[in-house]
């Protein structure tokens, strides 16, 4: 893997990891059309203002009668070529779609024409979510970070994994240098991750380090990941995520009736004795288990005969634990389905 230390605004000096391909950005071309009213004296100004704002064939000129402003893409979807025309209004401002802009606002305009580059027409417009990514931006994402982890993980060097799954995906990663030493300490992966997609099995991996994953996309350019400490960032990239079908349609297994009777056995052992029979990953939450002292190799857990559903037997496994331990099911970004095992209180 290549390394290369360069400099980022959120995090100063990092390390990064270059698994990444880049595509040439789309040229944008300007003309700017001016109404009636604009400054005679004004056109020498925003050719000065314009002329390093990264677009071609500037040029500025008098509006024909019913003539506007617009965006047209004269190349292809898969190479876009963008000829925008712009509005030089009597306020002496600049209005193009998407924005408005002032002559002193160089700033602005650059990133607005860098946005274009990146982004397209669509991006201009549209909506804002999670980590500010628009819809189509986090579907790519999710795309992206859906491929699977091909090496067994438990009991291997964290540092390792981790680098092996970044080196496997498409995006950039920025290692914030307050964490590097922690990433690249000697802790070992608890939980076999096989399998499982690599933005799901990286989160996982980084928790118990006290890591967090945070996507983050400057205006006009690429998303990349930052790998942080978790107390830096209010939004980060889960643990899997919230299925959009119920249980039984996730995981109808967890819903199978069975006969049980448990009998003083460890926690950890019990419910590894369920996952063989459910033929699902379950994720442990090791962050918050070390946090409240939990440790499921320790605590023995016993339910009299009957006959229940695998669901109910784990959760009335878990609420034997002080504090309480509760069970989910998520999915990983390609749609598998796993056991999110965590603390009541958070």
């Amino acid at each position: 893997m290549r390394y290369l230390w360069t400099n980022c605004a959120c995090f100063g000096l990092a390390l990064l990891f270059f698994p990444t391909t880049s595509s040439a950005q789309a040229p944008v071309e300007l003309e700017l059309i001016t109404e009636p009213g604009f400054p005679l004296t004004g056109s020498r100004r925003w050719l000065r203002t314009l002329e390093d704002i990264g677009v071609t064939g500037l040029r500025i000129r008098a509006a024909k009668s019913g003539e506007t402003g617009g965006i047209k893409n004269v190349g292809n979807e898969s190479q876009p070529r963008y000829v925008v025309k712009g509005i030089l209004s009597a306020k002496n401002q600049l209005r193009v779609p998407g924005g408005t802009f002032s002559v002193n606002d160089v700033a602005g305009i650059k990133r607005w024409v860098a946005k274009l580059k990146a982004d397209g027409v669509e991006g201009l417009f549209a909506r804002t979510g999670a980590f500010g990514l628009t819809g189509k931006q986090l579907l790519d994402l999710h795309k992206r970070l859906s491929r699977p982890v091909t090496k067994s993980t438990k009991d291997e060097k964290a540092t390792d994994v981790a680098s092996k799954i970044i080196a496997g995906i498409d995006i950039r990663v920025v290692i914030d240098p307050a964490t590097r030493a922690t990433f690249e300490g000697d802790e070992k992966v608890s939980t076999e991750l096989l399998g499982m997609s690599s933005g799901t099995a990286l989160a996982a991996i980084l928790r118990p380090l006290g890591l967090v994953v945070v996507p983050q996309r400057p205006d006009g350019g690429a998303t990349f990941l930052v790998i942080t400490d978790a107390t830096k960032s209010r939004e980060i990239w889960p643990v899997g995520w919230p299925p959009e079908k119920s249980t039984g349609e996730t995981m109808p297994k967890l819903l199978d009736f069975l006969n049980v009777e448990i009998d003083d056995f460890a926690l950890s052992d019990a419910l590894n004795s369920i996952q063989e029979r459910l033929e699902a990953p379950f994720l442990y939450d090791e962050n918050n288990f070390a946090r409240h002292g939990i440790d499921a190799s320790q605590v023995n857990v016993s339910l009299p005969k009957m006959r229940t559903y695998y669901k109910k037997v784990i959760d009335r496994l878990l609420l034997q634990v002080k504090p309480r331990l509760t069970s989910e099911v998520r999915v990983d970004e390609a749609g598998k389905p796993f056991l999110w095992i965590t603390t009541m209180k958070q």
